[in-house]
């Protein structure tokens, strides 16, 4: 869809363009300020919910990687916590049960979440002793607000998401408004200038490239009229 946007947007920027150089003709065959008001309205709203989409999209991605990023810090951090245990008790089985150094992480994200939820108070209870074997203060503090951000990062991708989806509705619905406004000025000059071949010229298709008109759905352009 984004490609067939662009390829609408600039059969817009030209169409535009060959209406304001050829008004005078235009205006002799009855055309109305109206139909030409109403077609720079559908433009503009295409050209903001566009760039509204876009924006949303920017910010998705930036969400899904502030969650990647915040899964991989608390994996590191579980993974120090593994290694100081081992290296605090060594083969302990009581203490390494205690930290779960050998439970296997499931339950994906939550499983993670659920991981650091356990593990903050016990690394407050034993602090003193993995300090001295390689943790710091600041990690068992990062342990513990670990759960709190993590459901942030995940609540935030999902905002993003669902606001992209929004957006991207509301461009292709302002894509298919303009589209009607576009192809009522493209008849117009069929139906005008059918043996007029510089008008006709003037507002030919341009190349469509990666995306265009003829792609899909109701995309297929009306017939031409017949010669007048």
């Amino acid at each position: 869809m984004d490609e067939h946007v662009d390829h609408l947007k600039a059969q817009g920027d030209a169409t535009k363009k060959s209406m304001d150089d050829n008004r005078t003709k235009l205006d002799a065959k009855g055309f109305k300020q109206a139909k030409y008001d109403s077609f720079v309205s559908s433009q503009n709203s295409l050209t903001t919910a566009d760039k509204t989409q876009a924006e949303s999209v920017e910010a998705a991605e930036s969400a899904t990687d502030l969650k990647s990023n915040t899964k991989a810090e608390a994996l590191e951090l579980i993974e120090k916590v593994n290694f100081t245990v081992m290296s605090t008790w060594g083969t302990q089985k009581a203490k390494r049960k205690t930290f779960k150094v050998d439970e296997l992480l499931t339950g994906g994200y939550n499983g993670i979440i659920d991981r650091c939820e356990y593990l903050g108070p016990q690394c407050e209870t034993y602090i003193a002793d993995l300090i001295e074997n390689g943790m710091t203060a600041d990690d068992v503090a990062n342990i513990k607000a670990m759960p709190d951000k993590l459901r942030a990062a995940n609540a935030g991708q999902n905002t993003a998401k669902k606001a992209q989806k929004a957006a991207t509705g509301i461009r292709d619905d302002a894509a298919k408004a303009f589209k009607s406004e576009l192809n009522k000025i493209l008849n117009f000059v069929k139906a005008n200038f059918a043996k007029d071949k510089a008008m006709l010229t003037a507002f030919e298709p341009i190349p469509k490239g990666g995306g265009g008109r003829n792609q899909g759905g109701n995309d297929t352009p009306p017939p031409t009229p017949p010669a007048q």
